[in-house]
């Protein structure tokens, strides 16, 4: 199976306008914004988010709702802590005032939920989904999924931080840079595109007219 791969400046506006659903466009800019991993993203309950009358500045998820935070090198992830900027915040702001009709927004209940089912989550296949039929909708599906948030999020603060890839992996949470050289190595697309636009001399050349250099001694 191919891998994701990070979305295209134009292609996020045109995913984002195909999504019909305040919950999915909300969905797509958390983990935009964030780059947390979906099965993160879908563990998150408003509380985590909302906290007297307003969205908190930062995100905290514990070690045991990440990746790897329950298996036998569960003592190696930590809780990941990002803060949230203005623009999600807005977002999130205007999403929980909607859904609880202007109420004060229940900590319990899950941010994305389910429209089956009592306090639920949407699925990691529903959110696959979801994501797919918007790429379709865009005219570009290839290598689109869930995880092109994360490979998109990735590459935006690789780029805005001037390329710093140790500042990249610690906005990722990876615990090892090499994991993060692979999210924002360039394709073989890219790399082939610089080579062909390297330049050297022109050639043919005339022959050269100046002063010989004198051979170094071979004991220099």
């Amino acid at each position: 199976m191919a891998t994701a791969r990070p979305l295209l400046p134009d292609e996020e506006i045109k995913l984002l306008a195909a999504l019909d659903r305040r919950r999915d466009q909300v969905l797509f800019l958390f983990g935009r914004l964030t780059g947390f991993r979906i099965t993160e993203l879908l563990s998150i309950r408003v509380g985590d988010v909302w906290d007297r009358g307003g969205v908190r500045p930062e995100i905290t998820l514990s070690r045991q709702r990440l990746k790897g935070g329950h298996g036998v090198q569960r003592r190696r992830v930590r809780s990941r802590t990002v803060p949230l900027n203005p623009q999600l915040r807005a977002v999130l702001q205007t999403y929980l005032a909607e859904r609880f009709d202007g109420a004060e927004p229940v900590p319990d209940a899950f941010l994305f939920a389910s429209r089956t089912g009592e306090n639920r989550p949407i699925s990691r296949v529903q959110a696959y989904r979801i994501l797919k039929a918007a790429a379709a909708a865009t005219g570009r599906p290839e290598r689109v999924a869930t995880h092109s948030l994360r490979k998109t999020f990735a590459q935006d603060v690789f780029a805005r931080s001037g390329h710093n890839l140790v500042l990249t992996q610690r906005a990722l949470g990876h615990s090892s840079v090499m994991t993060t050289a692979r999210y924002v190595s360039p394709d073989e697309g890219a790399v082939s595109a610089t080579i062909l636009g390297l330049g050297a001399p022109a050639w043919p050349v005339e022959s050269f007219t100046g002063k010989e250099v004198s051979s170094v001694p071979a004991s220099a």
